[in-house]
Order: C-alpha cells, then sequence, then structure tokens
C-alpha cells in the first residue's frame, strides 16, 4: 500500500474488533432475521463438520424456499464442538445454538 498511497494508514486490529465485525455483524443479523419473518415453514439441520485446522464444529442451518422459489439455506450459528461426540456432551454443547434469531418464531 506504501506504493500506491504512502499516506495511507491500514486500520489496526482494534478497529476491526470494535467497529467493523460488530457493525456487519448486526448487518447480516438484521437481515437474516427480516428473511425468516417473510416465510412461513422453515426446516433445520445441525451439522459437525470441521475447519481446515481439524477442530470440529457444530452449525445450525435454516432452509426454507422463498418467494421467488429459490431455495435459501442460512446458517444461523457455528459454535465449537468438544472432541468428544458422546450423546450427553452434544446436548450441552447445542444449547448455545437456541439463542438465534428463530427461538422467539413460532412453530405453528
Amino acid at each position: 500500500m506504501s506504493v500506491i498511497n504512502p499516506r495511507y494508514e491500514l486500520p489496526g486490529r482494534k478497529y476491526f474488533l470494535r467497529t467493523a465485525t460488530p457493525a456487519l455483524y448486526g448487518e447480516v443479523r438484521e437481515r437474516v432475521e427480516e428473511q425468516l419473518k417473510s416465510v412461513l415453514y422453515f426446516a433445520t439441520t445441525a451439522d459437525l463438520g470441521s475447519s481446515r485446522t481439524s477442530e470440529p464444529y457444530l452449525s445450525l442451518t435454516a432452509h426454507f424456499i422463498y418467494k421467488d422459489w429459490n431455495l435459501v439455506s442460512l446458517c444461523l450459528q457455528r459454535v465449537y464442538f468438544p472432541e468428544d461426540h458422546m450423546e450427553q456432551q452434544s446436548t450441552r454443547s447445542a444449547s448455545p445454538l437456541t439463542a438465534g434469531p428463530i427461538s422467539s418464531k413460532p412453530l405453528s
């Protein structure tokens, strides 16, 4: 960047941590909530996966057909999942997933 504009200062880690990332999160969350409010029915899936560094994660995804008949899939949350994949552990680890945008939506 110093070749293109020597006076330009790149934003630091604190800017992204305190300003840019929370703002982007808020915008995306609002868009997801608006999409979920506009559908009558949706299905959810929970998947276990791993990152590029082989760390296990549990994700919750909502699937629905939008007004123009396009299938939409939205990852609502992804949380770190401990190595132990026992039933008791999976129930305890999935509890943070209930605090998402669909937790207050009626299922009737």
